[in-house]
């Protein structure tokens, strides 16, 4: 699969993928740092090596949820979907080990997702009680 992708290198503010457009590409972060922005521009996340972006969409073929910006100088790998489709369809042990990734990948985002809502829920309630008292 590596041997199939491409190597790009980006800078800051930047955008790898943008919202609302075809996920037809996903990417690895070997180095460098990306925000994710949502639509409305709230940044929700920043992502930092080696890890996924991107794959969600590539597998759903729903368009991309949030736009990537580069943060600092980033180096990616690329995959192109028609390529990783064609080569998860003609290799079962491949397209085993790919999901088997991903969906490792995917957990640990969640729990972070998960770790950074309960933060902002604590952030919250300490500041309702400031705004009650003043």
């Amino acid at each position: 699969m590596l041997s199939r992708c491409i190597s790009r290198t980006y800078q800051p503010k930047d955008n790898v993928c943008t919202s609302n457009t075809p996920s037809d590409e996903l990417y690895i972060l070997l180095s460098g740092a990306l925000a994710i922005v949502t639509a409305e521009g709230l940044q929700v996340a920043t992502m930092e090596p080696v890890t996924t972006v991107g794959e969600m969409g590539v597998i759903t073929g729903q368009p991309r949820s949030a736009t990537v910006e580069v943060v600092e100088r980033s180096h990616l790998l690329v995959i192109q979907k028609s390529y990783f489709d064609h080569m998860l369809r003609n290799d079962l042990a491949m397209q085993a080990k790919v999901y088997r990734n991903i969906v490792d990948l995917l957990s640990t985002k969640l729990i972070h997702d998960n770790i950074r809502m309960r933060d902002y829920q604590v952030e919250n309630r300490r500041y309702e009680g400031h705004i009650t008292v003043l």
